[in-house]
């Protein structure tokens, strides 16, 4: 309806309404928040290389064992906050790892039928431009819960 805005979902959290439980001074969750904010930057030297140039090779960014990584890191971060706080940061930590999947899935260059590397082609590209922002953002929003 005009006029009430938009109305969050059941697992939209607000970050400034974050109950920290756990001690967020610890080892292991610097080591997950320097995960995240490693993770992060990543993406956004991935979308610069994008935008600059439509077929520029992602494969260094990627690791056979970043999914899990990542997962790891969120989950620390997930354990740190109060039950209402940590259904927030789930929602967040799915939509960051669907994302993930989703410009992994896209960014090594296609290949044919016979084993011939193809162009990166512009749909794919702007999918992979697209994860890489959202990834972005949501990880961004997660980060604001500390």
């Amino acid at each position: 309806f005009p006029g009430l805005g938009s109305i969050p979902g059941p697992f939209e959290v607000n970050p400034k309404e974050a109950v920290i439980v756990g001690d967020a001074s610890t080892a292991e969750a610097k080591k997950a928040i320097q995960q995240v904010k490693q993770f992060q930057q990543e993406a956004e030297q991935m979308l610069a290389a994008v935008e600059k140039d439509r077929q520029a090779d992602l494969t260094g960014y990627l690791s056979p064992v970043g999914m899990a990584d990542l997962r790891g890191a969120t989950n620390t971060i997930n354990n740190l906050m109060d039950d209402a706080t940590a259904a927030g940061t789930m929602r967040l930590q799915r939509l960051m790892l669907m994302s993930k999947y989703a410009f992994e899935d896209d960014a090594p260059f296609p290949v044919s039928k016979k084993g011939v590397v193809q162009k990166r082609g512009e749909v794919r590209a702007d999918r992979l431009a697209n994860s890489l922002q959202t990834y972005i953002q949501y990880s961004k929003e997660l980060l604001q819960f500390l």
